[in-house]
């Protein structure tokens, strides 16, 4: 395989996971140890979370996907998405 680097805006990744309109990435972050198993974070901003307080880590919250299958092209697609407390 070959390298190469993909660049995608924040934006773009939220509308590909069907994420309502008032959920806002702001930031991505990797430690070394999430890059070497793949993983990565986003800082997510919607105000249904519960608010954190100056200074305090930020909570994990959990991404729920809906996806429908579709026969015709025999392929799952992404049809909606929420985030909320986890």
């Amino acid at each position: 395989m070959n390298p190469g680097l993909l660049k995608i805006s924040l934006d773009v990744l939220r509308i590909l996971l069907k994420l309502p309109p008032d959920v806002k990435f702001t930031k991505v972050r990797q430690s070394w140890e999430q890059e070497r198993t793949g993983d990565f974070e986003v800082l997510v901003e919607a105000p249904n979370l519960e608010e954190t307080l100056p200074g305090n880590d930020y909570p994990f919250v959990r991404c729920t996907l809906a996806a429908d299958f579709c026969t015709v092209d025999e392929v799952t697609h992404i049809v909606g998405g929420t985030i909320e407390n986890y």
